[in-house]
């Protein structure tokens, strides 16, 4: 069984690449229990936010796996793009980098624990976001059901 706090990280992968989906490419610079973090020029409409929310849970219902693995850090920059080091910073040093993937969704640099596969999350509900001008990011304020 896996802690709340796995499980809310490893929704933050899944609400990532449901953003992707949705709003298209994206830096996101933070993640925290129930917070992820996305530069954007304006706060998504509440109609992108449902969708965000309802592409995110159905990743979650189709049960997909959730990898876990070492690769080489310039094959994988070369295979995954920058976007690998969204959530966390890029390791100083050291060649071998850890990935957590989610085929066909999100793929990141990540030493944090994980779900096996996306529907050990649970149903996730985004709570709304919050935009700031100043650092040009929203906040999008999520929960597990």
């Amino acid at each position: 069984m896996s802690t709340p706090e796995v499980r809310a990280h490893s929704a933050a992968h899944v609400l990532k690449g449901a953003v992707v989906k949705v709003l298209g490419p994206r830096r996101f610079t933070f993640s925290q229990t129930g917070l992820l973090k996305v530069k954007s020029d304006a706060v998504p409409t509440e109609q992108e936010i449902s969708k965000i929310e309802v592409a995110a849970n159905n990743k979650v219902a189709e049960d997909a796996e959730m990898l876990e693995f070492s690769m080489d850090r310039q094959e994988a920059e070369g295979h995954f793009g920058e976007g690998l080091f969204d959530l966390c910073p890029a390791p100083e040093g050291g060649e071998l980098l850890n990935i957590v993937r989610i085929p066909d969704w999100d793929a990141s640099c990540c030493t944090q624990k994980h779900v096996e596969s996306t529907v050990s999350i649970g149903a996730i509900r985004v709570d709304g976001a919050v935009f700031d001008a100043v650092r040009n990011e929203v906040e999008l304020r999520f929960h597990l059901l």
